[in-house]
């Protein structure tokens, strides 16, 4: 089993129904398909956060990830797993709601800041890197030029 197969199987698929779920009139559809993207990124994040010193058996393991394609296929509906799941959290998530949020809330500005510095960044190298792709160009077009006037010379 690749990581094609189960970014296909948990993400793009789900995208696409989600996305369907979405642009439609059922709110039940639509209430399990934002479970199921709770509960993935619950997954997602504690296999990141207690699982990085075991990154390597993992991906050479046959069994984790027939594993982990099944608990992602479970989450969907019609097997409606991520409603099990969000069940069982959210009393947790409810009694540290509001730590959760203080957390978020220093991440999002955290991001913005360095989101401010990169752009300011990006917009101070590129255009010197597109006025030196445009020199390469030129360059190279001279080059071409000289090579085939050169050329005809001797013909």
């Amino acid at each position: 089993i690749n990581a094609e197969y189960m970014g296909a199987v948990g993400y793009l698929l789900p995208a696409f129904r989600s996305w369907r779920a979405a642009t439609g009139d059922d709110a039940a559809e639509k209430e399990r398909w934002l479970a199921y993207w709770f509960a993935l990124a619950c997954f997602v994040g504690l296999e990141s956060v207690f699982c990085a010193g075991c990154r390597m058996i993992m991906q050479t393991d046959f069994l984790f990830p027939l594993l982990k394609i099944a608990f992602m296929l479970w989450l969907q509906p019609p097997y409606a797993g991520a409603t099990i799941v969000v069940g069982l959290l959210k009393p947790h998530v409810a009694a540290h709601e509001e730590k959760v949020a203080a957390v978020a809330r220093d991440l999002g500005q955290r991001t913005a800041a360095v989101t401010e510095r990169v752009g300011g960044v990006t917009a101070a190298v590129l255009p010197r890197v597109a006025a030196a792709g445009r020199s390469a160009v030129e360059r190279a077009a001279a080059a071409k030029a000289a090579k085939e006037q050169a050329q005809k010379k001797s013909d």
